[in-house]
């Protein structure tokens, strides 16, 4: 028994004293920028599942702000805002494979270097299994961080929105590598899941330690909980591109059975519909008109120069 209660010491103490990665733009940060061209690729179908504005009064409702659309292609500053333990279920065309270093990223809106909204992350190959990143938060659990509350990036590991607007949280396939219900290198679906800041122990959310992780609470707003940004892709097997800038795209332009876009370079068109279906391809060109019937829905064009890459959002 003594040599038992010495160990959950030594465990308690190791994790009280360890110090993870720091905010973006100071030296040790993991945190990934938005225009970075280690991010090859970004998710194009998304399914969200509404979490409450405030999961001990659900008289406020689920949160509204957002859509689908707001966390598919690249990042724009739109976001979902996922609620009281919600959820994003990301689905990328071309599978993430596990290589050296980070592999994906994940990107929220925070408006500061401290007000951190937090989110849980899991992976799958098929859909159906999917396994969480083992999350680790020496955030204190006895004092509730209010609405508007600061957390410490430092004090969080594997958890999703630790880095201010801008920046992503990175995350490693190879940390996954013994799990037999996934392929690490055919990572077809990443979800995103709220964590609830509350630690009250009726609803709080848990790191892999079975600490409550704690960020502000309540948030009883329409945008309230994580609120999604984007995810991109770092490494896959099937692409290989860079993001190229917006000076490669002249205009877009849409009739009712026609999409026109005019590039600078001889690029190549793909145009995909929101699960991810491709619909229509284009050869390389400078001048694409392609014939496709409306039907008030979202399309993603992925423009390939070279090892360039452009997803323009569009309804059609």
């Amino acid at each position: 028994m003594r040599l038992y209660l010495l160990l959950i010491i030594s465990l308690n103490v190791s994790q009280t004293q360890a110090q993870y990665a720091p905010a973006a733009g100071l030296a040790g940060s993991t945190a990934i920028a938005y225009n970075s061209n280690q991010i090859i690729d970004w998710a194009t179908a998304c399914e969200i599942k509404r979490g409450w504005q405030q999961i001990d009064d659900t008289l406020l409702g689920k949160t509204t702000v957002g859509s689908y659309m707001s966390a598919i292609g690249s990042y724009d500053s739109e976001v979902v805002s996922l609620g009281d333990g919600g959820e994003a279920i990301l689905q990328f065309t071309h599978p993430i494979s596990n290589k050296d270093g980070f592999d994906f990223v994940v990107f929220e809106n925070a408006f500061s270097t401290n007000f951190l909204e937090l989110a849980h992350v899991e992976v799958s190959t098929d859909g159906i299994n999917y396994v969480r990143f083992c999350s680790h938060s020496l955030t204190q659990d006895t004092l509730q961080t209010d609405t508007f509350g600061d957390s410490e990036p430092e004090l969080l590991h594997n958890i999703a929105g630790k880095y201010k607007s801008g920046f992503g949280t990175p995350f490693d396939l190879d940390e996954l590598k013994y799990e037999n219900t996934i392929d690490i290198s055919a990572i077809k679906f990443v979800k995103v899941i709220d964590v609830i800041g509350t630690i009250n122990a009726d609803y709080a959310s848990f790191d892999c330690y079975f600490n409550s992780i704690n960020d502000p609470y309540p948030t009883p707003f329409a945008s309230g909980g994580f609120d999604l940004e984007a995810v991109g892709v770092i490494n896959n097997d099937n692409y290989n591109t860079t993001i190229v800038d917006e000076t490669m795209v002249e205009y877009v332009h849409t009739t009712n059975d026609e999409i026109q876009v005019k590039t600078n370079v001889l690029a190549r068109l793909q145009v995909f519909d929101a699960t991810g279906k491709l619909l229509k391809l284009s050869s390389d060109n400078t001048n694409h008109a392609v014939q496709i019937n409306p039907t008030n829905q979202l399309l993603l064009l992925h423009l390939t120069y070279k090892n360039k890459l452009k997803i323009i959002k569009i309804i059609h």
